[in-house]
């Protein structure tokens, strides 16, 4: 289940948004758990005890104290794979959002094409903060998914590599390739399904991973792999 926080003292904003996110998860066929906070400091408090994945943040309070940004910042300190989407009328304080380093700007009054444009981008970070768990010899070991470099098909199974080392998987490569984002995993061959986060280059028909590796693309994938990998170039490491 997704929790999101909406941080905004009007509630014609706060009943608008919920509506559309309601809407939205419906249509993903997803769980969600929306819950309101008139105040920043109010959010925070409860980040104490409950995690949030989502959070939208109006900008401007009754109180000085109750900024936007400046409780944003100290959030995406303590929390940062938390998401942080601004609520702003007023793009000249879009420059303080950059230096708070929070996930997107909306813009009021919210737009049902917006939102969801938004949703897609969150739920496709949300996905590298996944994390895998392989039981090895009595041993649990939790694998983030934004560290698999890739999954490469094995007798038996299937071989996971991080930078760090390989894991042998009973699972095969069609069954991972079910279970990640096509859009942040691909299957380049029909031996690998590599991570887009981990290419350093590709070219000729060749990938070229940060640890140096390099991976074959079949003929039949190498254009696509293309115009995937430079949306994904843009839309998510164009972020960090």
């Amino acid at each position: 289940m997704i929790q999101i926080a909406i941080c905004d003292d009007k509630k014609i904003t706060t009943g608008n948004l919920e509506n559309l996110l309601e809407t939205y998860m419906n249509e993903k066929s997803l769980e969600v758990n929306i819950v309101f906070f008139f105040s920043p400091s109010a959010l925070y408090n409860y980040m104490q005890q409950n995690p949030v994945d989502i959070i939208f943040m109006d900008l401007d309070f009754a109180s000085e104290q109750e900024d936007g940004i400046l409780w944003s910042t100290r959030i995406r300190q303590e929390y940062p794979q938390t998401l942080i989407l601004i609520l702003t009328a007023y793009e000249e304080r879009y420059k303080e959002g950059y230096i708070a380093k929070v996930f997107r700007f909306m813009t009021k009054p919210l737009t049902k094409e917006e939102l969801y444009e938004n949703m897609n981008a969150c739920l496709e970070e949300l996905n590298l903060y996944q994390v895998i768990e392989l039981s090895r010899h009595g041993n649990t070991h939790k694998i983030p998914l934004q560290d698999i470099l890739y999954f490469a098909a094995h007798a038996g199974g299937s071989e996971l590599k991080t930078l760090a080392t390989s894991y042998f998987c009973e699972e095969s490569l069609l069954q991972w390739e079910e279970k990640t984002s096509p859009n942040i995993f691909f299957r380049c061959h029909k031996k690998y399904l590599v991570n887009l986060n981990s290419i350093e280059q590709i070219n000729n028909h060749t990938i070229l991973l940060v640890n140096g590796e390099k991976l074959p693309v079949s003929r039949r994938k190498w254009t696509l792999l293309k115009s995937t990998y430079i949306k994904f170039d843009i839309t998510m490491k164009g972020r960090s």
